[in-house]
């Protein structure tokens, strides 16, 4: 991490003999952003931006740096600022990577100390970084960005687009967990100071930005860190919400959840930004957009045929009132998409989609062995070995899964213990180490000792990827059974 003045010291200076840096432009703690102009054979091609980045001592963490960074500038999206290339360079005989980038006019920063957006305005922004943090999030693998704020926002090509991906981490189904904690700290979420990375990182973000941008202050501010990340974690944000109209009281709200598994998603973001037809007029006052072409036109749904949408019937001034005081506003959430029940031997997964619907997690647990007992045809033995779970259907593994992570917001499944299994060094053979590691980081190994089912935490605060536990055999621990169950099904390759 440079001091500015490392980074002010670069202007003037040549990248690969190509870029020259013309006018600095701003730096964070690991990198900075000039002005420069391209010239080949002393012929100016065009004007670029470039962000010059530190690069990892460590080689190892200095080539997944790259990686992410080559990864970061492969994004194609209309609200992303387009990457031009990257490449590392050696200046005053230092290394860093570089990205070259498309031009913009200003920062959202510097809009706002220069002049109050309308409600408009902010719609668009506000709808802009929820479209692409919808995109990121939705790739595959999923990707987080970790530095959502008004200094990443620019405006070029007549749009506000997200600028600096070089903080952009790619993640399993869920989130993943790291000592090296990055990003703003005004804008960090409560989970990031316990490593953990996630979708939620980004919304918490964007709820801050928001907030911001139409109260003129930070949610949560400190004379140091400590203060800061005292306040994020444990208080309520300080917000002026006589500041905050409607949609977006219910949006910074859903994306401040101290708790990530409730908090809002980009999707959310972007249908209480759609149009609401015929149940207001838009206006000047208002602000409110009238034109869904902002919006994938997925998004925007039928009010006549679509029941969640449907305009509500027209009361009286009173009666508006009356209904104001009597009964909460609820958030505009989205219907989930529904997991289609694929079985290839016919197994009615109705049940258990009900009981995770419901929150039921030990009834689900234990209908999730039920029928995957009944899917090998195994519920005389009530195990399952490595013969049968190999031969166990991939649209039947699918399913379960997917259910599970749905109802439990990304942070129960197989593929969670999947992902973890792996991260950890698991492979198909059998290695003690990495299995009791496992059993310490979800939860089923307490004090250096499994644990019985009975003792199993059955409730969301339990850790990651604590559930299902699978077929077991009754007072089943894992270090008898169910590692023959886990350790085969988390290294097969087809699903």
């Amino acid at each position: 991490m440079y001091p500015e003045k490392h980074w002010r010291k670069l202007r003037g200076e040549t990248v690969n003999k190509q870029y020259y840096l013309e006018e600095y432009l701003g730096c964070g703690g690991y990198g900075a952003v000039y002005k420069a102009d391209e010239v080949i054979k002393d012929d100016f091609i065009r004007e670029v931006a470039i962000k010059v980045i530190a690069l990892e001592e460590d080689e190892i963490k200095a080539k997944k740096q790259l990686n992410e960074i080559r990864a970061a500038a492969n994004l194609l999206h209309e609200n992303i600022i387009r990457s031009y290339t990257v490449g590392c360079c050696e200046v005053k005989e230092d290394e860093y990577l570089f990205i070259v980038m498309e031009i913009a006019t200003i920062t959202l920063e510097k809009k706002l100390k220069t002049a109050k957006l309308s409600i408009t305005e902010v719609q668009k922004i506000v709808q802009a970084t929820a479209a692409v943090l919808n995109y990121l999030h939705n790739s595959d693998p999923r990707k987080v960005h970790r530095d959502i704020k008004p200094a990443n926002l620019l405006y070029a090509a007549d749009k506000w687009k997200v600028s600096d991906l070089g903080l952009l981490r790619e993640m399993g189904t869920n989130s993943l967990r790291t000592q090296d904690i990055k990003g703003t700290p005004s804008y960090v979420p409560p989970e990031s100071y316990q490593g953990v990375v996630g979708t939620g990182w980004d919304m918490w973000s964007l709820g801050i930005m928001t907030a911001e941008i139409l109260t003129g202050t930070l949610p949560f501010t400190g004379n140091t860190d400590q203060e800061l990340m005292k306040k994020i974690m444990e208080e309520q944000p300080e917000i002026d919400w006589s500041k905050i109209p409607e949609p977006f009281t219910e949006i910074v709200r859903g994306c401040l959840e101290k708790d990530r598994a409730n908090r809002w998603t980009a999707e959310q973001v972007l249908t209480a930004l759609a149009p609401k037809q015929d149940l207001y007029t838009p206006t000047k006052e208002t602000g409110f957009l009238s034109d869904s072409s902002l919006l994938p036109t997925d998004s925007v749904k039928n009010p006549v045929s679509d029941p969640i949408l449907a305009p509500a019937p027209k009361l009286s001034r009173i009666d508006q009132l009356l209904a104001s005081i009597s009964a909460p506003i609820p958030k505009p959430k989205p219907a989930p998409p529904e997991i289609p029940m694929i079985s290839a031997v016919g197994m009615d997964y109705t049940n258990l989609r009900n009981l995770l619907a419901a929150k039921k997690w030990k009834e689900a647990d234990e209908e999730t062995a039920r029928v995957m007992l009944k899917v090998a045809g195994r519920e005389e033995e009530k195990y399952l070995d490595t013969e049968h779970i190999d031969k166990f259907p991939c649209e039947d593994l699918r399913t379960i899964d997917q259910l599970w992570v749905k109802y439990s917001n990304g942070r129960f499944g197989f593929s969670v213990q999947k992902r973890i299994y792996q991260s950890l060094g698991g492979i198909r053979e059998y290695n003690q180490e990495v299995w009791e590691k496992f059993g310490d980081q979800i939860g089923w190994r307490k004090n250096n000792s499994w644990l019985y089912y009975k003792d199993l935490t059955f409730s969301e605060k339990a850790p990651e990827a604590h559930l299902p536990s699978g077929p077991r055999a009754s007072g089943w621990r894992p270090w008898s059974l169910f590692w023959l169950f886990l350790w085969s099904l988390l290294s097969r390759r087809d699903w």
